[in-house]
Protein backbone atom coordinates (compact mmCIF):
# COMPACT_ATOMS: atom_id res chain seq x y z
CA UNK A 1 0.00 0.00 0.00
CA UNK A 2 2.59 2.84 1.28
CA UNK A 3 5.17 1.78 -2.33
CA UNK A 4 1.46 2.28 -4.71
CA UNK A 5 0.70 5.97 -2.37
CA UNK A 6 4.67 6.84 -3.28
CA UNK A 7 4.05 5.93 -6.98
CA UNK A 8 1.22 7.81 -7.41
CA UNK A 9 2.97 10.95 -5.59
CA UNK A 10 5.89 10.68 -8.06
CA UNK A 11 3.31 10.87 -10.94
CA UNK A 12 1.53 13.24 -9.67
CA UNK A 13 4.93 15.25 -8.91
CA UNK A 14 6.09 14.25 -12.50
CA UNK A 15 2.76 15.51 -14.23
CA UNK A 16 3.37 18.73 -12.66
CA UNK A 17 6.76 19.24 -13.37
CA UNK A 18 6.03 18.38 -16.94
CA UNK A 19 3.56 20.56 -17.18
CA UNK A 20 5.65 23.33 -15.87
CA UNK A 21 8.52 22.41 -18.76
CA UNK A 22 5.42 22.37 -21.01
CA UNK A 23 5.15 26.08 -20.14
CA UNK A 24 8.22 27.57 -19.97
CA UNK A 25 8.49 26.35 -23.80
CA UNK A 26 6.02 28.42 -24.83
CA UNK A 27 8.71 31.45 -24.05
CA UNK A 28 11.42 33.04 -25.98
CA UNK A 29 14.92 31.90 -24.98
CA UNK A 30 15.58 35.68 -23.94
CA UNK A 31 12.51 35.58 -21.79
CA UNK A 32 14.02 32.41 -19.85
CA UNK A 33 17.01 34.03 -19.02
CA UNK A 34 16.66 37.63 -18.00
CA UNK A 35 16.98 38.89 -15.17
CA UNK A 36 15.05 41.39 -14.01
CA UNK A 37 17.54 42.80 -10.94
CA UNK A 38 20.44 42.75 -9.33
CA UNK A 39 20.47 39.47 -6.95
CA UNK A 40 17.75 38.31 -8.92
CA UNK A 41 17.47 34.82 -10.60
CA UNK A 42 16.32 33.94 -14.16
CA UNK A 43 13.42 31.43 -15.17
CA UNK A 44 16.52 28.77 -15.93
CA UNK A 45 18.18 29.79 -12.72
CA UNK A 46 14.92 28.63 -10.93
CA UNK A 47 14.67 25.73 -13.00
CA UNK A 48 18.05 24.84 -12.38
CA UNK A 49 17.77 25.54 -8.47
CA UNK A 50 15.25 22.83 -8.16
CA UNK A 51 17.11 20.24 -9.62
CA UNK A 52 20.29 21.32 -7.92
CA UNK A 53 18.10 20.93 -4.72
CA UNK A 54 16.16 17.81 -5.57
CA UNK A 55 19.36 16.09 -6.38
CA UNK A 56 21.37 16.86 -2.95
CA UNK A 57 18.36 15.60 -0.93
CA UNK A 58 18.43 12.43 -3.45
CA UNK A 59 21.75 12.06 -1.99
CA UNK A 60 23.14 12.64 -5.72
CA UNK A 61 21.77 9.86 -6.85
CA UNK A 62 24.23 6.81 -5.33
CA UNK A 63 23.43 3.06 -5.94
CA UNK A 64 20.55 2.52 -4.30
CA UNK A 65 22.60 0.13 -1.71
CA UNK A 66 24.71 2.81 -0.80
CA UNK A 67 21.82 4.46 1.20
CA UNK A 68 21.84 4.03 4.34
CA UNK A 69 18.97 4.50 6.89
CA UNK A 70 19.09 7.09 9.68
CA UNK A 71 17.29 8.09 12.90
CA UNK A 72 14.52 10.55 12.28
CA UNK A 73 15.36 12.81 15.58
CA UNK A 74 12.79 14.93 17.36
CA UNK A 75 15.14 17.92 15.29
CA UNK A 76 14.31 16.00 12.21
CA UNK A 77 10.66 16.16 13.13
CA UNK A 78 10.46 19.62 13.40
CA UNK A 79 12.71 20.41 11.27
CA UNK A 80 10.36 19.11 8.07
CA UNK A 81 7.14 20.92 9.84
CA UNK A 82 9.37 23.92 9.25
CA UNK A 83 10.02 22.98 6.22
CA UNK A 84 6.66 22.69 5.10
CA UNK A 85 5.76 25.98 6.31
CA UNK A 86 7.97 27.74 4.89
CA UNK A 87 6.74 26.44 1.16
CA UNK A 88 3.10 26.57 2.32
CA UNK A 89 3.23 30.34 2.76
CA UNK A 90 6.07 31.36 0.17
CA UNK A 91 7.94 32.50 2.89
CA UNK A 92 11.08 34.16 1.47
CA UNK A 93 14.10 31.77 2.99
CA UNK A 94 18.32 32.06 1.67
CA UNK A 95 19.09 28.70 -0.27
CA UNK A 96 20.09 26.31 2.92
CA UNK A 97 23.24 24.46 1.27
CA UNK A 98 25.66 25.88 -1.55
CA UNK A 99 25.22 23.05 -3.50
CA UNK A 100 21.57 23.97 -4.20
CA UNK A 101 21.61 27.41 -5.41
CA UNK A 102 21.92 27.89 -9.35
CA UNK A 103 25.76 27.86 -11.10
CA UNK A 104 26.08 27.97 -14.39
CA UNK A 105 24.13 30.71 -16.45
CA UNK A 106 24.67 28.80 -19.77
CA UNK A 107 21.69 27.51 -19.31
CA UNK A 108 19.02 26.09 -21.62
CA UNK A 109 15.54 24.54 -20.88
CA UNK A 110 16.26 21.45 -23.07
CA UNK A 111 19.56 20.77 -20.90
CA UNK A 112 17.65 21.23 -17.77
CA UNK A 113 14.62 19.06 -18.78
CA UNK A 114 17.40 16.29 -19.48
CA UNK A 115 19.24 16.39 -15.83
CA UNK A 116 15.65 16.40 -14.51
CA UNK A 117 14.62 13.65 -16.10
CA UNK A 118 17.64 11.71 -14.73
CA UNK A 119 16.45 12.24 -11.49
CA UNK A 120 12.76 11.23 -11.52
CA UNK A 121 13.98 8.10 -13.41
CA UNK A 122 16.54 7.17 -10.50
CA UNK A 123 13.85 8.00 -8.10
CA UNK A 124 11.16 5.49 -10.32
CA UNK A 125 13.58 3.08 -10.14
CA UNK A 126 14.31 3.31 -6.36
CA UNK A 127 10.69 3.27 -5.71
CA UNK A 128 9.94 0.38 -8.08
CA UNK A 129 13.05 -1.58 -5.66
CA UNK A 130 11.58 -0.61 -1.96
CA UNK A 131 10.25 -2.85 0.11
CA UNK A 132 7.37 -2.41 2.78
CA UNK A 133 9.99 -1.68 5.56
CA UNK A 134 12.63 -0.05 3.20
CA UNK A 135 9.78 2.82 2.15
CA UNK A 136 9.48 3.74 5.42
CA UNK A 137 13.33 4.10 6.37
CA UNK A 138 14.85 7.44 6.39
CA UNK A 139 18.03 7.60 3.60
CA UNK A 140 17.04 11.00 2.19
CA UNK A 141 18.78 13.98 3.88
CA UNK A 142 17.70 17.64 3.87
CA UNK A 143 20.16 20.58 5.01
CA UNK A 144 17.39 21.69 7.43
CA UNK A 145 14.93 18.76 8.20
CA UNK A 146 17.92 16.26 8.29
CA UNK A 147 16.66 12.66 7.26
CA UNK A 148 13.68 11.81 5.02
CA UNK A 149 11.71 9.07 4.32
CA UNK A 150 10.90 8.75 0.47
CA UNK A 151 7.24 10.30 1.20
CA UNK A 152 8.30 12.98 2.96
CA UNK A 153 11.16 13.40 0.34
CA UNK A 154 8.69 13.40 -2.23
CA UNK A 155 6.06 15.65 0.03
CA UNK A 156 8.77 18.69 -0.03
CA UNK A 157 9.32 18.26 -3.35
CA UNK A 158 6.04 18.62 -4.47
CA UNK A 159 5.88 21.45 -2.49
CA UNK A 160 8.91 23.02 -3.63
CA UNK A 161 7.86 22.73 -7.00
CA UNK A 162 4.85 24.73 -6.01
CA UNK A 163 6.30 27.21 -4.15
CA UNK A 164 8.69 28.08 -7.49
CA UNK A 165 6.23 27.64 -10.01
CA UNK A 166 4.45 30.58 -8.24
CA UNK A 167 8.23 32.49 -7.84
CA UNK A 168 8.24 31.96 -11.59
CA UNK A 169 5.05 33.34 -12.38
CA UNK A 170 5.88 36.45 -10.67
CA UNK A 171 9.21 36.76 -12.47
CA UNK A 172 7.00 36.47 -15.85
CA UNK A 173 5.07 39.31 -14.60
CA UNK A 174 7.57 41.14 -13.34
CA UNK A 175 9.67 40.52 -17.09
CA UNK A 176 6.07 41.36 -18.94
CA UNK A 177 5.07 44.33 -17.12
CA UNK A 178 9.00 45.75 -17.87
CA UNK A 179 8.98 44.73 -21.29
CA UNK A 180 5.41 46.63 -21.91
CA UNK A 181 6.34 49.89 -20.51
CA UNK A 182 9.83 50.28 -22.43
Amino acid sequence: MMIRRLTSRLKRYDRSRRALFEELATLPPEKLTEIDGPGKWSILQVVQHMIRAESSVLQNRPDPTRLLPKNLSMRAHLGYLAVLFVLLFDIPVPVPDSGMAPNDNDLSLKKLKNEWDQNIVWLKDYINHLTTTSAKQAVFSHPVTGPLTPARALRIAQLHLNTHKRHIARIRHRITRTTRTV
